[in-house]
């Protein structure tokens, strides 16, 4: 589940949920938007799509929440 901010009285509270194999699709696209926005300035387009589709694919994703370990 994404992070919920909620507001209390004027304070922000966030809340931070283990994410389950049924949201691997959208972490896979906040992961790798997040890391294109951050690393995109440094490596060639060609490189960075490359990395996303590896690193970022929703079977690596998924594979990694269902590990209990």
């Amino acid at each position: 589940m994404p992070l919920k901010p909620a507001t209390d009285k004027g304070n922000m509270h966030t809340t931070i949920q283990k994410a389950h194999v049924k949201e691997a699709p959208a972490l896979c696209q906040l992961a790798g938007d997040t890391f294109y926005e951050t690393f995109r300035p440094y490596n060639t387009e060609e490189d960075i799509q490359a990395y996303i589709k590896k690193a970022y694919d929703s079977q690596v994703i998924s594979a990694q929440l269902a590990n209990t370990e």
